[in-house]
């Protein structure tokens, strides 16, 4: 039996987790409006044109939580509402079948998993003055792929390549995907400037996973710099329950340390996962009662958790504050399949404290699966800043939800919506604006009408 390793000390994850936040909000606080003072151009060819010069009874309500701030970074007021808020989708580009975007630290260049199984980069070009100011900011779609596991993937039903995310320095990709045996995985290679070694690759995760639907695959780099990793329940309603039993992988959020292996087991256990010493629960897992966590993502400047949930008959969204450690979502039980939201199943109830979604919606109107979602943090759309947006996969619709805490002040659509079925997901880019990616291939920039 292969013994589990304890991560780095926990003096220097807070340490860490500290820089991220003052790294974030200076980010934020720093960028201009990008509409009004930069120039953006895309492209779908060849390299840049200039040198690159980055939820008993009910359940447990969670209290406080990302209530809106008075004031935006600039003296902004912050919106109690998303009436009047008007957007656009601009296409940007096209791959095929996007599933997962992420930036990668230290670089300006965007990545984008695909489902059939490789990874495509996005070229980011910045020009600037001799005074540093930004001038322009190209943007090119690259021909090319800098991994390709097409031949190993298996891409039916829900499987396929889902998540992607670097390591905090940037040196190492991560990507979940599922082998042609109907494995879970999630690997990671070695980067190097903007070449992967396909030499470095490392299969750090292997998980049995019993069908082709709620397979999961969200990969997030979170703020305390360990990997946290979105797995499915296996569908049908989890008739064998392993969302709710601490000792399978499946149905979970897990949290691993990548870069703590020692020896042949490829990962570390960060010393404050709940389950760490292995006795009441696998090692690995962080939160529990999830059907199909695959769009979950931590507010770049709070760090708090939402985590989008597709389980029976019933869509939510649920929030996760941090805690007074410095921890979200830590040993958290979303309910399912004891509950779907906040309705029992088969007649049982919800866990002690389980965590009450914020947003609950029935299958009607033609809608279904909650995709998410990130909370904006950019400045280009300042009315909805503060908002959570999210969609709807059978309506295309785009929509935003503002909260205050559990108090849902708002949720409504956006006036934008795309082809229903094909919308894949979202991604944050450094200056906090988002994308959303559809099926279909095509790749759009969410922006102020």
């Amino acid at each position: 039996m292969t013994t589990r390793v304890a991560s780095r000390s926990a003096a220097r994850r807070r340490a860490a987790a500290v820089t991220a936040t003052a790294g974030a909000v200076a980010l934020l606080a720093s960028c201009s409006f990008f509409s009004t003072l930069n120039e953006t151009t895309t492209g779908t060819t060849g390299k840049p044109k200039a040198s690159t010069t980055t939820v008993a009874a009910a359940p447990t309500t969670v209290t406080g939580g990302p209530r809106p701030p008075k004031t935006l970074p600039g003296g902004f007021p912050a919106p109690l509402t998303l009436e009047g808020v008007k957007v656009k989708l601009t296409e940007m580009g096209k791959f095929d079948e996007p599933t997962a975007f992420t930036t990668r630290p230290g670089y300006p260049n965007y990545y984008v998993a695909e489902r059939k199984g490789r990874v495509r980069q996005i070229t980011v070009d910045l020009q600037y003055d001799k005074d540093g100011k930004l001038l322009r900011k190209g943007i090119w779609f690259e021909r090319g792929y800098v991994l390709d596991l097409s031949r190993e993937i298996s891409h039916d039903g829900e499987r396929g390549m889902y998540g992607i995310a670097f390591s905090s320095d940037g040196r190492t990709m991560f990507v979940s995907w599922t082998a042609k045996d109907g494995k879970f995985r999630v690997s990671s290679w070695q980067v190097y400037d903007y070449s992967v070694d396909g030499s470095t690759r490392k299969d750090i995760l292997t998980i049995d996973h019993p069908s082709n639907v709620n397979v999961g695959g969200t990969l997030a780099m979170g703020p305390d710099g360990f990997l946290y990793v979105g797995v499915g329940d296996g569908g049908g309603g989890d008739p064998q329950g392993h969302a709710q039993d601490p000792k399978s992988l499946l149905g979970k959020i897990l949290r691993i340390d990548p870069g703590g292996g020692i020896g042949d087991f490829p990962y570390g256990i960060p010393d404050n996962n709940p389950f760490k010493d292995g006795s009441a629960g696998a090692p690995e897992v962080w939160s529990l009662g999830l059907a199909k966590p695959r769009t979950f993502s931590f507010d770049r400047i709070t760090h708090d958790l939402w985590v989008p949930d597709s389980s029976g008959t019933n869509e939510e969204v649920s929030w996760v504050p941090v805690d007074g450690y410095g921890f979200t979502a830590k040993g958290a039980n979303f309910g399912w399949n004891r509950v779907d939201g906040t309705k029992p199943v088969n007649g049982a109830s919800a866990p002690a404290g389980a965590v009450a979604p914020v947003l609950e919606r029935a299958h009607t109107d033609g809608t279904c699966g909650i995709v998410g979602g990130h909370l904006y943090r950019g400045l280009n759309v300042l009315p909805m800043a503060g908002a959570y947006i999210y969609g709807d996969y059978c309506t295309g619709e785009i929509r935003g939800l503002i909260t205050d805490g559990p108090t849902v002040l708002d949720d409504r659509g956006l006036g934008v919506s795309v082809p229903g079925q094909n919308l894949a997901g979202f991604g944050e880019d450094e200056a906090g604006e988002l994308w959303v990616l559809l099926y279909d291939g095509r790749i759009m920039k969410l922006e102020a009408a």
